[in-house]
């Protein structure tokens, strides 16, 4: 079942917008004056109906505009059977595949924050990114510097919500677009460590969001283990899951949740280790006050994102 339900008309589309709230008697806003775009919220069925323009002059240039064939597929408001569905670049058949296909090798340079959506679709699907989807995506990449930073941050909070973070963090890393979002993350890739550390500081993070992934699934859904460490977690900590729970589904500012900043204190956890590692006699490699100048670079970072002064404050604490 479906919640967010996308219509698209040759014109008027806000005019249409209020006209359908009226109707049902549900709030309306404008999204986009410009693009003529408007959403009506039901929010007691947790929908969404947004309406929109054509982008161009007729539907068949509309879906040559889109990003992914998957999403450039449109039925008639009136259908009422598969057959009437339209789809002129085979998305059907990516469908099929598992596969998000560009409809349009321009499609990332005119929007580079679709590079960012390729990653998050992919692992919110289950999807691959066939070769010239990831070649395309890494070369777009470096285009992220021009893009709304209100839109970079609400795709990263979107990849961080997935069932999978640590290897939205790790996908990021591979195509690039790491380096252009969180830098500073970034550049602990070959920043090498001590025992008991067995991986550079970014794998390390990497792995961190994987374990933290692991624990509440184990702890939080009560899914059966056959890790003994997950086991030992279970068993401490199952008296606690219901208010565990609580705390991670709690709202906060900016349409954060307690678990999105959770993972945000995960990812910035380590990122003063750059800055601050030495290299003693001995060997041993140390980062002393790295949670300190960690919680700087992470204030920083976040802020250039606008995120709320609330989850600023929460991950650098």
């Amino acid at each position: 079942p479906g919640h967010d339900l996308d219509f698209v008309v040759p014109e008027q589309a806000i005019r249409l917008t209020f006209k359908m709230a009226d109707l049902l008697n549900k709030p309306a806003y404008v999204l986009d004056q410009e693009r003529d775009a408007g959403r009506v919220v039901l929010r007691e069925e947790n929908t969404t109906l947004d309406f929109s323009r054509f982008r161009g002059p007729d539907l068949a240039a509309d879906l040559q505009d889109r990003d992914f064939t998957i999403n450039a597929l449109a039925l008639p408001a009136t259908a009422v059977t598969r057959s009437s569905l339209i789809d002129p670049h085979g998305g059907l058949a990516d469908l099929a595949a598992r596969r998000l296909r560009l409809v349009q090798p321009q499609a990332l340079v005119r929007d580079p924050v679709r590079t960012l959506r390729a990653v998050r679709q992919a692992l919110a699907l289950d999807f691959h990114l066939p070769p010239e989807t990831r070649t395309a995506v890494a070369d777009a990449a470096p285009l992220l510097a021009q893009a709304s930073v209100e839109r970079v941050r609400e795709e990263l909070t979107k990849l961080l919500q997935t069932a999978v973070p640590d290897q939205a963090i790790a996908e990021m890393h591979t195509l690039g677009l790491l380096a252009e979002v969180l830098p500073e993350i970034a550049a602990l890739a070959d920043v090498a460590q001590s025992a008991p550390h067995t991986e550079p500081v970014l794998a390390h993070t990497v792995q961190v969001l994987r374990w933290l992934r692991r624990l509440e699934t184990a702890v939080i859904a009560q899914q059966p283990t056959a890790d003994a460490s997950l086991q030992m977690a279970q068993e401490a900590l199952t008296p606690y899951a219901a208010a565990l729970a609580q705390h991670l589904e709690r709202a906060a500012d900016g349409g954060l949740d307690g678990r999105v900043l959770l993972r945000l204190g995960a990812l910035f956890h380590d990122v003063g280790k750059r800055e601050t590692q030495t290299v003693e006699a001995d060997g041993r490699i140390r980062f002393l006050g790295h949670d300190t100048i960690g919680a700087e670079v992470a204030n920083g970072r976040l802020r250039q994102l606008t995120f709320s002064n609330q989850a600023v404050k929460h991950v650098e604490t």
